[in-house]
Formats: structure tokens, C-alpha cells, sequence
């Protein structure tokens, strides 16, 4: 049986990603954990040679909501943020992959 329950993290930016129709400058997000998917999809838009481009894939299928707008996010979106926004988006996102490693595995039967 696979474990479906990932793990998220509330994190606040300092100057806002701009999301949304119409569109507004939120502060609040949320990330999940990645998913082995998100790595694969990630590399096929950028190799992780260039790891600047290959994290910015990450964060935008990482994303789960930023204020109300839930998605879908894109490498755009997120190559526009603040630097201070991409350093606190990219703590949020290395946080709750570890926190992810560290949860218990799903108990499996067979």
C-alpha cells in the first residue's frame, strides 16, 4: 500500500508572489513535499546541470497555493519572485522534503 498523504508547509513571503484573475499580490503559501514525478518532470524541462532552472521547476510543482490561487504554478511565476522570496520559497521546499524523509513509512501489506 502507498502512503498518499504528503507533507506540507505554510511559509510567508516578504514581498508576494502575483497570482490569480483578477491578479493580486498574495503572501502566504504553501508547499508539499516533492514527489519522485516532480524530480522526473523537473529534469525533462531542465537538466539538473543547471540546477538554478532545474529547483525553479521544483518549486512550481511544489507549490500548492500561494493566498487563495491554488495553481497551476509555472517557471515564470516563480522566476519572478524576489530574490528574498525565492531564498525563503527554497527553505520552505528543502524543510518539508526533509520533514517528508523523516515521517514514518507507510506500513505495507501484502
Amino acid at each position: 500500500m502507498e502512503n498518499t498523504t504528503q507533507t506540507t508547509l505554510h511559509g510567508e513571503f516578504k514581498h508576494g508572489m502575483t497570482a490569480g484573475k483578477p491578479k493580486k499580490t498574495h503572501m502566504d503559501f504553501v508547499v508539499r513535499e516533492a514527489t519522485t514525478m516532480d524530480m522526473l518532470e523537473a529534469e525533462m524541462e531542465a537538466s539538473t546541470a543547471t540546477p538554478l532552472n532545474f529547483n525553479t521547476h521544483m518549486a512550481a510543482r511544489q507549490l500548492v497555493r500561494v493566498g487563495d490561487y491554488e495553481g497551476p504554478f509555472t517557471f515564470s511565476m516563480v522566476a519572478k519572485l524576489h530574490r528574498e522570496d525565492w531564498a525563503i520559497l527554497r527553505k520552505a521546499i528543502l524543510e518539508v522534503n526533509e520533514k517528508g524523509e523523516d515521517e514514518p513509512a507507510a506500513e505495507q501489506t501484502d
